[in-house]
């Protein structure tokens, strides 16, 4: 499964967001983790596990409550379309 050459797009949306987690820190300055939960139906034959967060979903994950956060983590319902190449590093 080749994951870091391929390009996901969302339909219909200017601005899409990942979930993630993250701290400053002096030596490696805001190091993130993706938060991961089953890929949707669109690009499972690429990744098996991604968050998107809808708009309206972008509030209910900085809330910082737990229980709302991780609600939200879950496969992304709309369509989406893969751009593939067949040259590392290259897209489109």
């Amino acid at each position: 499964m080749r994951k870091a050459d391929d390009l996901h797009l969302v339909l219909a949306q200017d601005t899409v967001a990942v979930a993630a987690i993250w701290r400053d820190t002096d030596e490696l300055g805001a190091p993130y983790t993706m938060v991961m939960a089953e890929a949707c139906v669109h690009v499972a034959d690429v990744h098996d596990r991604m968050v998107v967060l809808p708009r309206d979903d972008w509030q209910q994950w900085v809330d910082r409550s737990p229980e709302k956060a991780r609600a939200v983590c879950q496969a992304y319902s709309a369509a989406m379309t893969v751009d593939r190449t067949s040259e590392t590093g290259k897209r489109g």
